[in-house]
């Protein structure tokens, strides 16, 4: 076959310069040149559209989320889905979409409100959708700072779920900031949790509108029943038993006679209103627990810990299975209070202290290896390491110390105070046990690091002092007590740190004198406190006061420490008499590292001044 010849020129072509010629009157064509425009939109449509790049959390938030356009696409539409499907009544599967969404969104608190409103707005409770919503609920307020809206709707839902501790542990700090219906579900909390001096005070301060409500009524009369003042006890009991014979308030009258009953060890009035709620079977587990206690406690425990022991019922909460675990423990079932939690992690180990709780059982236990697994499991826990990584590396020290591999604890321990600790009162929790476990200094450096979240609270200085003194850190230690005293000058154990702080620094002798005289004066008998102030008396040069109750002093059973501070009294009484050999003597007595480092140091420098001779 020949090739094709060019008719102008008479020549031969190519087939390679055909097919260039082709592609050159392709493009020429309209329908062509429009496809490719739209070829190329497309490309750059996939571009923009996939990449995630697009911040959506405020500045400043951590973690930083950052979604695609295709993410909103694909969020909006997972929306419109949820409600068409709780419309349609299909909640579970509503429920599913909104999850969805959210997790193509999560920056958007929109989506997590309607989640949650969906889930909060249920005559049932969807209980297997009850962890993802606490997550749902901490991430709002998360995002939007715990403004008073979402918190009130975080309050419905956890009301609505029965997580009473919750809601305390979010709201108890800004019920004056609290609206209807919020402000009725803490005032419940209040009650059902045993603050009941807080609820009255609560109760009080809204009285005219709490006062209009069926329902709060009941819980003020239950109140006044076993916790009010003695003249309304009788009116209170009098209106409880009015309305457990009603139908309309007979559910609840009963649960609050079981509060009532609980507090005053009464258990046949229990065993009675725990019975009306069997029968209309609403009763829940922690109605049953809290009867063991009762039980318990009352003398009848090999009656409890059968009821305990044939009972089937899961828990619903974190706090009905801790309360449950707690009873199974007092009962003498320590390894099944702990298997017993371990068993119910999944659904309930949401919350912070369902995993404080199983770690505390299985120190009570010895279980030390299950205790470094749960630590190892808690730092693998998506929803909490950041939470809990600190009090996971707290606990793994706690098993290596017990397996005696003390430097693995060391280590375990060194690395709480700088892992993340997403609640400021975790990390008090944790450095007050670590203090206690013998690691003063990360419990000092951990509570440290919460000083913004409690500047304002003396029991937070105190812990700091405490921590301050074992760790032997004389610089935190003087803050601290000094700070104690200032936010609680009345508290006689504050009074008696800020004396101590001053008389290890020398400093205001005149003042440390009388804080010492009003400690001894309210504890006469404390050796610590006889001791702190003889060491004013001679820093106020008293000298004559100071050796007479010197004198006096009985030292027999003194501690290592009482001992080295009474030798260091007797030592600076020689040198202000100037009585060097009797000085040198005394010196010589002191256990120096029990003190503290400042005032070691004095009594050092003060020794290698004595002149010679006696």
């Amino acid at each position: 076959m020949s090739e094709p010849r060019d008719p102008h020129v008479g020549r031969d072509i190519p087939m390679q310069y055909f097919g260039s010629g082709t592609a050159g009157v392709l493009f020429r064509d309209f329908w062509f040149r429009l496809a490719a425009v739209f070829l190329l939109i497309g490309v750059l449509a996939i571009g923009l559209l996939l990449p995630k790049i697009w911040l959506t959390t405020p500045d400043g938030f951590l973690p930083e989320v950052r979604i695609s356009w295709l993410d909103v696409l694909q969020a909006r539409s997972l929306r419109r889905s949820a409600e068409k499907l709780a419309a349609a009544g299909r909640m579970s599967e509503a429920a599913a979409a909104w999850r969805s969404a959210i997790a193509n969104h999560p920056g958007n608190p929109d989506l997590c409100r309607g989640a949650l409103r969906l889930l909060a707005d249920q005559e049932r409770p969807l209980e297997d959708e009850l962890p993802r919503g606490y997550g749902t609920a901490m991430w709002l307020l998360q995002l939007t700072g715990t403004n008073r809206t979402d918190l009130g709707l975080v309050l419905e839902f956890l009301d609505r779920y029965q997580l009473d501790d919750q809601v305390r542990e979010l709201a108890a700090d800004r019920s004056e900031d609290l609206e209807a219906p919020a402000d009725e579900i803490l005032l419940r909390a209040l009650y059902t949790g045993g603050r009941h001096a807080e609820f009255d005070r609560y109760w009080q301060s809204r009285e005219e509108r709490f006062s209009t409500r069926t329902d709060l009524r009941l819980y003020r009369a239950a109140w006044a029943a076993a916790f009010g003042p003695a003249g309304g006890a009788a009116d209170g009991r009098r209106l409880l038993a009015e309305a457990r014979g009603n139908p309309e308030t007979r559910v609840l009258a009963n649960r609050l006679q079981l509060y009532v009953s609980a507090s005053l060890l009464d258990a046949p009035g229990y065993s009675e209103a725990l019975g009306v709620l069997v029968d209309a079977r609403v009763d829940r587990p922690r109605d049953h627990a809290t009867y063991w206690q009762v039980l318990r406690v009352t003398g009848r425990r090999e009656e409890a810990a059968a009821l305990a022991r044939n009972y089937a019922r899961p828990p619903a909460t974190p706090g009905e299975a801790i309360l449950m675990a707690m009873n199974f423990a007092a009962l003498g079932m320590g390894d099944f209070a702990a298997d017993f939690l371990q068993q119910h992690q999944a659904a309930l180990g949401f919350a912070p202290v369902y995993w404080m709780t199983h770690a505390r059982l299985l120190i009570d236990q010895r279980r030390w290896l299950d205790l470094r697994g749960l630590a190892l499991a808690l730092r693998n826990s998506p929803g909490l390491s950041a939470v809990m990584e600190g009090y996971s590396h707290f606990i793994e020290g706690v098993a290596e110390a017990r397996m005696n591999r003390p430097e693995a604890a060391v280590d375990a321990m060194s690395a709480v105070p700088t892992a993340l600790f997403g609640n400021p009162y975790i990390a008090r929790v944790t450095a007050a046990q670590m203090r206690e476990e013998g690691y003063p200094g990360p419990a000092l450096a951990l509570l440290q690091l919460q000083e913004e979240a409690f500047r304002e609270d003396a029991s937070y200085w105190f812990e700091v002092t405490a921590a301050a003194f074992e760790a032997r850190e004389d610089e935190a230690l003087i803050t601290a007590a000094r700070r104690t005293y200032e936010l609680d000058p009345e508290q006689i154990a504050h009074v008696n740190n800020y004396a101590a702080a001053l008389l290890v620094t020398r400093t205001r002798p005149e003042l440390a004198v009388q804080l010492t005289l009003k400690v001894l004066a309210n504890q006469p008998d404390n050796v610590d406190n006889q001791l702190n102030h003889i060491l004013a008396l001679l820093q106020n040069r008293r000298l004559d006061e100071a050796e007479e109750r010197l004198r006096q002093f009985n030292s027999i059973d003194l501690s290592r420490l009482e001992i080295a501070v009474y030798h260091a009294a007797w030592f600076e009484l020689h040198w202000r008499r100037g009585r060097t050999d009797l000085a040198r003597a005394t010196y010589d007595r002191i256990e120096r590292r029990q003190l503290v480092p400042t005032l070691a140091r004095w009594i050092e420098s003060t020794y290698q001044a004595l002149p010679a001779g006696g």
